[in-house]
């Protein structure tokens, strides 16, 4: 029988008090949005009902087993979080919540999850993960609108073909679950975009990771009507810059010999190939050899594809071999348990060294025994951050980036000022930093393709402390060949004056 995923934990100390002064600052400013998550409540505080303007509520990581009846109350609700408290009852009165669009109530109790949800006809997401269902809740049919469906971390073992009903889906996450087929009415789902699963029935890992709902679906159907293989093929060239792996993807492709400068980032190139009576596509993915040294390519090394290690005699580099297979090791799909007979203990101190050197990750103690992996940490920042570092009174800064924000660049950042950082205060895109009685918060968005810096303290120390952040940065930024990247200077007024643009 499989083990509970009901995340176990302790029980914090109720925080009534600043539960109660959140709920007097929410009516004094008739705030639409309110947050009580992580206050170790066990029971809803009747104030609650009487904020029927709220449009989000947030109760998540707290100790409510039993939402009240009042929770009907609160009509103008577009967002409710319930996750991550030990519910196990839901009055039927939530129906009365017709304005609601998004509902989570994840790490909760099974019995929580009822067939009143599914009179809320207007949601348009829904998380139902970790709540140990084995079967697909019939309800859920009546959620027309839904565009996201999130069944993650159950125990689904299949899905009703009825499923094809929900027409206006475009996310459905059903990974960790005991799935071993799909129905086909999936592919009926036009508006479909993203399907997160675990690898079934003959779907390689390089379709189901990109997330691609038609890509999968069409792949899965091939496979399950035993159609005709595609015939397609990954070639991955790696090595130093400058070794000749754009020349050798001509000479392959054109016949012909040809000299280039050095690759920027990746090329992808079509290549047809006839083997025996079948024709085949080989997808070559040349890799900038000073890009990838930097880790912004690992991302695209998958496991089932064939690597090309080239090395130059001439120029010195037959000693970069065992990096460049060590690189493909570790990142074509092998980064879980390392193999002992493959990488017994007498290497880990190697591949230490070499993700150290790429600054990948710092060590957290004096005894190299514990090491902190920037690209593992949780993409959630702490809360209140904002609030924190006020604009209006901080020192500001940033960066935007006119093309993109280089994956690699703020797990770099982070790993060289790990001696500045506050204890558990980083996260995969930031970090609050600290010197001198003054404190920083940096956070990245990578979407935005932007840097956000903000310093708040007394006395020179915030300059100081923007200082040797703009540092770090100026040395990373010149690790990147033409990144073209515009440095703002934020007052604490409104006015935003530009400083210089840099490629």
């Amino acid at each position: 029988m499989k083990s509970s995923r009901l995340r176990m934990r302790t029980n914090p100390p109720e925080n009534l008090d600043e539960a109660k002064r959140l709920i007097a600052e929410c009516i004094e400013h008739q705030n639409q949005r309110l947050s009580l998550s992580g206050l170790g409540l066990r029971r809803l505080p009747e104030e609650v009902g009487s904020l029927t303007w709220l449009t989000a509520l947030d109760l998540r990581d707290n100790l409510i087993s039993e939402l009240p009846e009042f929770i009907g109350k609160l009509m103008k609700l577009e967002s409710l979080t319930l996750s991550e408290n030990p519910l196990r009852l839901i009055p039927e009165e939530l129906y009365l919540l017709t304005n609601l669009r998004s509902l989570s109530i994840s790490h909760v109790q099974p019995s929580a999850v009822s067939s009143t949800i599914g009179q809320l006809v207007n949601l348009t997401t829904l998380n139902l993960d970790d709540l140990e269902l084995d079967k697909f809740p019939d309800w859920i049919l009546n959620l027309k609108n839904l565009k996201g469906l999130s069944l993650e971390g159950n125990r689904l073992k299949e899905l009703p073909d009825s499923i094809g009903e929900l027409s206006e889906l475009e996310i459905l996450a059903l990974r960790q679950n005991e799935l071993k087929e799909l129905p086909l009415s999936l592919r009926g789902l036009k508006e479909l975009r993203s399907l997160i699963i675990d690898p079934i029935v003959g779907i390689p890992s390089e379709i189901i990771t990109v997330f691609n709902a038609h890509q999968i679906l069409d792949y899965y159907a091939r496979v399950k009507g035993k159609r005709q293989p595609i015939n397609e093929f990954k070639l991955i060239l790696v090595g130093q810059g400058g070794v000749g792996k754009t020349t050798l993807v001509h000479r392959l492709t054109k016949n012909k010999y040809k000299e280039f400068r050095r690759t920027p980032g990746i090329n992808i190139t079509k290549w047809p190939v006839q083997i025996e009576n079948d024709q085949v596509h080989a997808h070559i993915w040349d890799f900038g050899g000073q890009e990838i040294m930097h880790g912004t390519h690992r991302f695209f090394m998958t496991e089932r594809a064939l690597y090309l290690v080239l090395i130059s005699g001439r120029e010195g580099t037959e000693d970069h071999a065992e990096y460049w297979l060590s690189l493909v090791r570790s990142f074509a799909g092998f980064a879980d348990v390392l193999p002992n007979r493959s990488y017994p203990k007498a290497v880990h101190p190697y591949l230490l060294a070499l993700m150290r050197k790429f600054q990948l990750c710092h060590p957290l103690d004096d005894k190299g025994e514990k090491y902190l992996i920037p690209e593992l940490l949780t993409k959630e920042e702490p809360e209140l951050l904002d609030k924190e570092f006020p604009p209006d009174k901080c020192l500001g800064f940033e960066y935007r980036y006119d093309t993109v924000l280089p994956e690699g660049l703020l797990p770099r950042f982070i790993v060289e000022t790990y001696f500045l950082r506050e204890p558990k205060l980083v996260w995969r895109t930031g970090a609050v930093l600290e010197r001198a009685n003054c404190r920083a918060l940096v956070r990245g968005d990578v979407q935005g393709r932007q840097v956000v810096i903000r310093v708040t303290g007394v006395g020179n120390g915030q300059r100081e402390l923007l200082g040797i952040i703009r540092e770090h940065f100026e040395r990373i930024h010149r690790s990147f060949e033409k990144l073209p990247v515009t440095e703002l200077v934020r007052s604490r007024t409104t006015r935003t004056s530009l400083c210089r643009t840099r490629s």
